[in-house]
């Protein structure tokens, strides 16, 4: 029991670690060690990780069955490509700076989380399966939508700052659709080789259920990421030091941003008369954001913009932090 909290909120006590390591800069580290993350292309090395292990998560029998929602997903990813967008772009108008109003607009166009929204459907006592098949949806067709949808708002705000669509569609391709793929297919030849090359139908009903790797792809998605905050801390830590009152802003837009949607959405559900059991892998894959996506599209076309990432990090805490007590809630609830 004394080690249940440790147990049950790692990743975030390891995201708070991380912030804490790469803020206090214990030796002088940070510096060098960024430059090596860097030049090793961390961020996109992890970001690619990441997407293959969330094609090996994939339960093909039970994404057919999450296939039947159709109305659950659309609101959802209407709500990633449409809500949010539009929310975002309206307050990177009322930002202070170019910098933030960057990263509201980064935030906007990423597409849903691929670990932790799944782990919080599956944790209120929605659907895993649908939250999954959620997020690889959403982000297959954010190959195509980051890149328009960023040069639209970079359009009315900042129309010196110009985006290479073609470059961003491929790049997003290579990082996102093809690890993604590659995870996808390992996961059926493993399935395969498993079930001895029987049916689906004179599989045992639970052959799909026995876990197929020596290991949990989630738990290396959520260390990838720890990975990806301290590849952006390292990249952001004089802007976070040295931001103080933009800092302060940050959060605020962020904060703002996130319960707007939340509440938008919970209304929707409500109005809809979607009970518990349907909404919660609707609900928070429809109000979160990934952060691989939104740190790798800073460092890569707004590199000089450094409160640009720290927007992107804040966000990620306050979803964390928030939908997890949402989480809570929704479990006592139920029980």
């Amino acid at each position: 029991m004394k080690f249940r909290l440790l147990r049950d909120q790692w990743f975030l006590i390891g995201v708070a670690a991380v912030f804490i390591f790469a803020l206090a800069d214990p030796g002088g580290i940070i510096g060098p060690l960024g430059r090596a993350l860097t030049a090793a292309r961390a961020n996109e090395v992890c970001l690619a990780i990441i997407f293959v292990m969330s094609g090996l998560e994939m339960d093909f029998e039970h994404l057919r069955e999450a296939l039947r929602d159709g109305r659950g997903t659309a609101l959802s990813m209407a709500f990633t490509f449409v809500v949010a967008p539009l929310l975002a772009w309206g307050l990177s108008l009322a930002a202070s700076s170019r910098d933030l109003a960057l990263g509201m607009m980064i935030l906007g166009v990423v597409s849903t989380t691929q670990a932790s929204g799944i782990v919080m459907a599956g944790a209120a006592g929605g659907r895993s399966a649908h939250a999954l098949l959620i997020s690889v949806l959403s982000n297959a067709l954010c190959v195509f939508t980051i890149p328009f949808q960023l040069s639209w708002m970079l359009a009315g705000t900042a129309p010196d700052l110009r985006l290479p669509l073609a470059e961003m569609m491929v790049k997003l391709a290579a990082l996102i659709l093809l690890p993604l793929a590659a995870g996808m297919l390992i996961r059926g030849m493993r399935g395969e080789a498993r079930s001895g090359g029987l049916s689906a139908g004179s599989r045992p009903m639970n052959a799909d259920r026995r876990a197929p790797f020596p290991f949990k792809p989630s738990v290396v998605s959520r260390l990838m990421i720890h990975g990806i905050i301290l590849t952006g801390l390292c990249e952001g830590r004089a802007s976070i030091l040295g931001g103080g009152a933009q800092v302060a802003e940050a959060f605020a837009l962020t904060l703002v941003l996130h319960l707007v949607l939340a509440g938008l959405l919970w209304r929707t559900l409500r109005a809809l008369g979607w009970g518990a059991g349907r909404r919660e892998s609707v609900f928070f894959m429809g109000i979160q954001k990934t952060l691989p996506q939104a740190i790798w599209l800073q460092a890569t076309y707004f590199a000089s913009h450094g409160l640009a990432l720290v927007v992107c990090l804040l966000y990620h805490v306050t979803q964390l932090v928030l939908d997890s007590w949402w989480v809570g809630l929704m479990a006592a609830k139920r029980r």
